[in-house]
């Protein structure tokens, strides 16, 4: 969306207008080219100092040096394709779109000449990991932010289903660790023991003794009930049952193999949690 303004220079006016800039591309997940009319403009009355910016999806990309005496390009780089995919998920802008198709029919194409940069060298820096800042403050701030909506979530869970405990798997692994210190914000939270937490470490054939005492001590520092089943009697008569090669000695460890692990850790949790229905 390209914007050719007349705005007038007043105080305090740049930043309203870059506000306005930034949320109406957000509000429409596009690019917004903006442009105000420069010093050739101004009057004894009113004054211009040729204000451009580059938008995109809430994200100001690019903007003119203000009273500035010789003209200027502003350039930038814009990711169509991030937009596309942004437009998608987002429902309400498919039934804007239909609404304003049906209100405007033509459209009017207008060309002109531009040079593109010489070096070839994009001008923005893109982020490797797009969803994880790189400022240690706003990376601690969005941690924190994502950690309390879980916390909140299972809390309105378990209050609009009337339970008092969670049963989890612990694996001494990060995932799991992290769960954990959700459950336990959300026992705080609720004000529940800890130890309504049934917390169940499942050994398996490759759990390693770093693994499994992480998971013990994790579980001893939270306070939560903590138990230990090993998971490797019932994995072997599975594998028996359905003729697995690893029943007969042979080792293949194939996704098989991983699965009936996996199948014999929720079969464990998912029992634990029809207990606690019993309870």
């Amino acid at each position: 969306m390209l914007n050719l303004s007349a705005s007038n220079i007043t105080v305090a006016k740049a930043d309203y207008r870059r506000q306005l800039v930034l949320s109406q591309s957000a509000r429409c997940l596009s690019a917004y080219l903006y442009s105000a009319a420069g010093a050739g403009e101004s009057t004894t009355d009113l004054a211009w100092y040729g204000h451009a910016m580059i938008a995109e999806n809430g994200r100001l990309l690019a903007e003119s040096e203000r009273f500035a005496s010789e003209p200027q390009i502003v350039v930038s780089e814009i990711d169509l394709e991030h937009l596309a995919q942004e437009r998608m998920r987002q429902t309400s802008f498919g039934q804007q779109v239909m609404f304003e198709r049906a209100s405007l029919q033509t459209f009017r194409t207008v060309t002109f000449p531009l040079k593109m940069p010489a070096s070839g060298r994009l001008l923005l820096s893109y982020e490797r990991f797009p969803y994880v800042p790189s400022d240690p403050a706003r990376r601690e701030e969005r941690c924190r932010e994502v950690y309390q909506i879980q916390v909140q979530g299972l809390a309105k869970r378990l209050q609009s289903t009337d339970s008092q405990r969670v049963v989890i798997g612990i694996s001494g692994g990060l995932d799991s660790t992290h769960a954990l210190l959700v459950c336990a914000q959300c026992m705080d939270l609720l004000g529940y023991p800890r130890t309504n937490i049934l917390a169940y470490t499942l050994p398996g054939f490759a759990t390693s003794r770093r693994t499994l005492e992480q998971a013990r001590r994790l579980m001893q520092a939270i306070g939560c009930a903590a138990q230990e089943i090993d998971i490797r009697p019932s994995c072997e008569q599975m594998l028996r049952d359905i003729g697995h090669a690893y029943a007969d000695g042979k080792h293949l460890f194939d996704v098989t193999f991983e699965n009936v692990q996996a199948g014999e850790r929720t079969s464990h949790l998912f029992r634990s949690q029809i207990c606690i229905g019993r309870w």
